[in-house]
């Protein structure tokens, strides 16, 4: 994970698929943990027709067995498929709590001998005053003032009170972005009062298929931070444009151009002309 003040950012998940590999190249190997921690758990993925995985920690590699009791896993996987989710992610920075950037060493062996072909890099704001909520950035969608490439698209779930999400582009595109405030979102769901939460506003990007291994080759080629280059990518695509002669919601108080400010000093673009 990588820090800058109280900004961070991480991969919150993390999809490879890998053809013609034995299970020890792929644990040992490339994911690089002891193979006896993995137990063998029978499970389905929507699409796929894996009916096994190997699971330790959230980290799951699918493959398919139509006779598991007889299958000799010294012969290579035809087509295997791993997932590694945030959570999981977070205790494999644990279990090698010692070694320099583990996560990034792992994704780069992942990248060197599959195809990766869904991550999600995130920044989380823990400022006690986030740069922007969610629902400030929707007043702007909501007044056309907004922009992600050609798309103009957006769309909500919950509210600012229970803990808002916003989605930049239509959620089946491969790249599209998720806002959202899980200081409210974990108030709600422990029935406290928001103030009582640690503040957290998540910016999450995720990419599919083809952009998938597009970031992840680009941002494995230079020698920017993950929060860096992940800036980036958000500066350069996503613009939110100031309203001029108007407030933002009643609840924040701050012109829309002191708003813009704000958000042109974090991860976002704003266009001040």
């Amino acid at each position: 994970m990588v820090k800058k003040k109280t900004l961070s950012a991480q991969f919150d998940w993390v999809q490879a698929q890998f053809k013609n590999l034995t299970k020890d190249q792929i644990i040992q190997d490339i994911i690089d943990l002891p193979i006896l921690n993995f137990t063998i758990e029978e499970g389905h993925l929507k699409y796929y027709e894996y009916n096994y995985n190997f699971n330790y920690a959230g980290i799951r590699l699918y493959f398919q067995s139509a006779d598991i009791g007889n299958m000799d896993f010294r012969e290579p996987f035809e087509d295997c498929l791993l997932i590694i989710s945030g959570q999981a992610l977070s205790a494999y920075r644990a279990d090698k709590i010692e070694e320099n950037a583990p996560v990034y060493q792992l994704v780069n062996r992942i990248n060197a001998y599959g195809l990766i072909n869904r991550v999600d890099p995130c920044i989380d704001d823990c400022n006690q005053i986030p740069y922007f909520k969610p629902h400030e950035l929707l007043y702007y969608c909501e007044h056309g003032k907004y922009a992600y490439g050609k798309s103009m698209e957006y769309d909500t779930y919950g509210t600012a009170n229970t803990g808002m999400t916003l989605y930049l582009k239509p959620k089946s595109t491969d790249d599209k972005i998720r806002i959202y405030d899980k200081q409210a979102e974990q108030a709600n769901k422990q029935g406290l009062r928001i103030k009582d939460v640690a503040p957290q506003v998540r910016t999450e990007i995720e990419f599919r298929r083809q952009k998938a291994q597009d970031f992840i080759g680009q941002y494995l080629n230079q020698d920017e931070s993950l929060l860096d280059f992940t800036r980036g990518y958000l500066k350069n695509r996503v613009h939110f444009f100031p309203i001029m002669n108007s407030r933002l919601p009643p609840e924040n108080g701050k012109t829309s151009w002191a708003m813009s400010q704000r958000l042109n000093w974090q991860v976002l673009h704003i266009q001040t002309a």
